[in-house]
This record gives structure tokens, C-alpha cells and sequence, in this order.
């Protein structure tokens, strides 16, 4: 499976990392999501082809719109969910941008007969003016589009590295306006001008060696409100209050790229508090407002924390919770509550993980979703350390004892990596968050033909807290499972018990 702790975009606060990593090991971004060599290769030749283009005096837009294309498609448009959109805005981004900056900069290694207070200056800038006022507009709005969907706040812009490179780059821009006006009244010579513009080109170029802002943001936990933070002076230590306890019934779930976990207190018929904890992908949790309503009845919602929200209200069971959290990053999310008081489920809990664990073979298939990106993955395991992946298409993996042979479809070739640790099989994500808290049965459902019992509990390593729910059937063993945590929203599905499954090297 990817690490947990590494987001389909950026990297989040680290989980412990599971031996069963397929392609890479340690921190970093999952090998599938970096940027394509093939990409910079056609960026290159495509470069070198305008440039040979425009010696020879041959038409050079061709080969400038597929190098601009190449351009986004390696860099953090990439990231963005759907793709193609995130690659259409940076690519009509970087072309406005070249035409309005590069045509300045340009200018400004003229020298027009008279200078530029002479006729020919004269009839020169106001030919260019109006691609460059076109040009100028179109990039301030898709560069203000991209920054809002990179840093998520006015927030982010001054918490992170990436925030800040990109509020030089704003406050670069914005000096080149009014030289802009000077040089179209001839007052001043472009140079000025073509001097910024090559300040505003340096920054977006740091901009594209920076991670996202989201790797920022994790290692500012106590900026954040983030369970683990350093408390200020005076405060408690105590892990927020909307974290579920023993004996709570906690239901894990999203909104868009917020982690919601409801949990309710004390889970009996009648009076109860209904706490919701909220961890946004970006931005403080302080900052997201939530709105609670039973069976359609808004509920006042108050503060206990920064990702704490509590409200109080008069439950019998299988009632439907709506937890909304506003914020473009936001959305709904619907619970339904079982009947009061559920069943406790560590009975259960414990039967599943000893049937689980006596597997010598099975097979799953992920889909992983951040909020912003969703990454679907096939994985083959048998004891007692073998695993083969292929995860989004894009690579595959096999790992036999402590030798992996990685496949990238860019490049085309399989490479062998010796040493490491080995996978133990069987081996699953809920093993990495122990203690378990509060497991319940909230309900019985049918998964392919086999009757199952739903089961919820909470887990957490660390300050990471994550919500789980099981699908169990008669004798223990888990077909469907999700999990729920920061920027990582898992569905599982198992299947092939036990079945005669073959993991050999690669021929090639």
C-alpha cells in the first residue's frame, strides 16, 4: 500500500511506516506521483526544436505549445484532481506569463532608433500594449486561481516556505505595473521593467522546486491546532476532547479534504454530546465552520479546541447525523447511527485478527483519495514475505524476502533493489494504530453473498489518530475496510483467502 503519512499530493504528518511499502522506502513522495521523465524529455526537445526554429527564421509556436504543455503536466498542475484541469490552468498560466513578461523582457534588450522617447519606441509599445494588457490579466487571474488552490488561505501564504516565495512573486508583479505605465508614457525605459520581470521569472522558478505548501503545514503542528503540538505556555498537554474514549461510539468520515470523526458521549439513549473532530488537509482547523443537524434539526455547535466542535441533543439510535464543514475544501457527511447502545465489538475485533492473521495468502484492492486525487491499487500477498502491487497503472512491485524489482511504466524497465526489511504476510493497515478504542458493531450487511457485522473502533500512533470500520464475516475475516485519516481516505477490499497465488521475479 502507499505509506500512510504521504498524501497523493504532498506529504502529511508521518504515520509509522508499514513494512509493505511498494517502491520506495522511507519519506518522500510515492514514486507514482512524482513527475515523469518522458515529460522533461519532450519539454527539452521540444525547447530545442523552437530554438533551432527560430535561427532559422521557421515558425517556433508548435514547438512552444507542446514545451509549454510538457511544462505543466511535470509540475504541480499535475497534483490537482481532475488533472487536467490543474495542467490546462498552469499551461494557459505560463503562456500569458510569456507573453506579457517575456515580451518585456524582450523589449528591453532593444534599443529603438531615438531611444525611447522617439517615434519608432512610440509605435512599437503601442502595438505591444494591447497583448500585453490581454496577456498581463489573463495570468494575474489563473496565477490568482493556482495560488489559492496551492497554499488554500490568506494563511498559508505566510506559514510556509512555498507562501512566502509566492508572496514575493505577487509583490514582484505588482511593482511592474506602474512600470509598465511609465514605459507606455515614455517616461522610463523598460529595462526597469525587464529587470523585475526577470525577479518575478527567478520566483516562479523556486516555486516549481518547492513541495506544496501542505508538507509546510504538517511541520507547523502548534500553527495549526494539530493533535501532538507543542501546547503554549500555561495550556494543557491533553489530547483534544473530541478524540473518542473508551466506551464512546466514533464514526470516521470526510468532507471534501476535511477528516471529520463524530463521536458520541456516552452512547446510551437520551441525553448525549455529539463531538466532531475536523483536521483540514490546509489551513487551521479554527478557521472551518461546522454545522451539526439530527434528522434535518440544525444543532448549536460550539468550540471545545481547535479541532473540536461539541454539540448536546436527545439520541435513541439510528438516528442520521449531518456534519458539514464550509470552506471551498469543504462538504457533507452523513452518519447514521445504530441503535443505542451498539454492541461492543472487541470480541469481535479480537476473532478478526486472529483469522486475518492466520492467512498465508489474499489479495486486496485499494482505492486511496486525498480529498484531491484518487489513486486505485491491485495487491497480491503470501506469506510469508511476498507481495506483488501495481498501483494506478503506473508502477508495479515485487518484493521476495528482502529483494524488490520495481517497474515504472516511464521508463519502461524493471529495477532490482537488494536489502531492507522484508514484508511480513499477513500483515494490515489497522495493525500500525494500536491501541484500538472504542470498537462497537453498528450493523450487519451483505458483501458479495457472505453476511458480515460492521465494525467501528478507533486507533492511533503517536498524534495520529485514525478511524477504522470492518466488514467481518462468520469466520473473522475481513472483506471490505476503511480507513480514515489525514488526507488519507481508504477503501479496502479483500478477497482470495487463502488461495494458491504465485509471486515470482520478473522474467525480464
Amino acid at each position: 500500500m502507499p505509506r500512510p503519512g504521504v498524501p497523493a499530493v504532498a506529504q502529511l504528518p508521518a504515520y509509522p511506516p508499514p513494512p509493505y511499502v511498494p517502491g520506495y522506502s522511507g519519506g518522500g513522495t510515492p514514486s507514482f506521483l512524482k513527475p515523469s521523465p518522458g515529460l522533461r524529455i519532450v519539454l527539452l526537445v521540444a525547447l530545442g526544436f523552437a530554438l533551432l526554429a527560430s535561427l532559422v527564421s521557421e515558425p517556433v509556436v508548435p514547438f512552444l505549445l507542446v514545451a509549454v504543455s510538457g511544462l505543466a503536466a511535470s509540475g504541480h498542475g499535475a497534483s490537482v484532481h481532475p488533472m487536467w484541469w490543474g495542467v490546462t490552468v498552469d499551461a494557459g498560466h505560463l503562456l500569458a506569463a510569456g507573453l506579457w513578461a517575456g515580451g518585456i523582457m524582450a523589449l528591453a534588450t532593444l534599443r529603438p532608433p531615438g531611444g525611447y522617447r522617439g517615434p519608432d519606441a512610440r509605435r512599437l509599445l503601442d502595438r505591444f500594449s494591447p497583448v500585453a494588457v490581454t496577456a498581463f490579466l489573463v495570468t494575474v487571474g489563473l496565477g490568482a486561481f493556482q495560488a489559492f488552490q496551492d497554499v488554500g488561505s490568506v494563511h498559508g501564504l505566510f506559514a510556509t516556505d512555498y507562501g512566502r516565495v509566492l508572496s514575493v512573486k505577487i509583490l514582484a508583479v505588482a511593482a511592474m505595473i506602474p512600470l509598465s505605465l511609465l514605459a507606455w508614457r515614455r517616461r522610463l525605459a523598460p529595462r526597469a521593467e525587464g529587470l523585475v520581470a526577470v525577479c518575478v521569472v527567478a520566483a516562479a522558478a523556486l516555486l516549481a522546486a518547492y513541495p506544496l505548501p501542505a508538507a509546510q503545514l504538517a511541520r507547523s503542528n502548534a500553527s495549526r491546532g494539530l493533535p501532538g503540538a507543542s501546547p503554549g505556555p500555561g495550556a494543557s498537554s491533553a489530547l483534544p476532547s473530541a478524540l473518542p474514549k473508551p466506551g464512546d461510539l466514533t464514526l470516521g468520515g470526510h468532507a471534501g479534504q476535511i477528516l471529520l470523526g463524530l463521536t458520541v458521549r456516552p452512547a446510551q439513549p437520551g441525553a448525549n454530546q455529539i463531538l466532531v473532530y475536523l483536521l483540514p488537509l490546509q489551513g487551521k482547523p479554527q478557521d472551518v465552520p461546522i454545522k451539526v443537524a439530527v434528522q434535518g434539526h440544525p444543532l448549536a455547535v460550539r468550540e471545545c479546541g481547535p479541532n473540536c466542535r461539541v454539540s448536546e441533543a436527545n439520541l435513541s439510535g439510528s438516528e442520521r447525523i449531518e456534519v458539514s464543514a464550509g470552506g471551498s475544501a469543504g462538504g457533507t457527511q452523513t452518519f447514521d447511527l445504530p441503535k443505542l447502545p451498539a454492541p461492543d465489538g472487541t470480541a469481535l475485533l479480537d476473532r478478526a485478527q486472529q483469522r486475518m492473521h492466520q492467512l498465508g495468502a489474499y489479495r486486496l484492492d485499494e482505492v486511496l483519495n486525498s480529498g484531491l486525487v484518487t489513486i486505485p491499487a491491485q495487491y497480491a500477498f503470501v506469506a510469508p514475505d511476498r507481495m506483488e502491487s501495481s498501483v494506478n497503472g503506473q508502477s508495479q512491485a515485487i518484493w521476495i524476502g528482502t529483494t524488490r524489482y520495481l517497474y515504472e511504466s516511464s521508463a519502461g524497465t524493471w529495477q532490482v533493489e537488494q536489502g531492507g526489511p522484508s514484508i511480513p504476510v499477513p500483515s494490515f493497515i489497522w495493525d500500525y494504530f494500536k491501541p484500538f478504542i472504542a470498537p462497537r458493531i453498528i450493523g450487519a450487511q451483505t458483501v458479495e453473498g457472505q453476511r458480515t457485522h460492521v465494525l467501528v473502533f478507533f486507533g492511533q500512533s503517536g498524534s495520529t489518530g485514525v478511524w477504522f470500520r470492518l466488514w467481518v464475516d462468520s469466520q473473522g475475516l475481513v472483506r471490505q475496510a476503511q480507513m480514515r485519516a489525514p488526507g488519507h481516505f481508504m477503501d479496502d477490499h479483500y478477497y482470495d483467502f487463502d488461495r494458491s497465488i504465485s509471486i515470482k521475479p520478473p522474467v525480464s
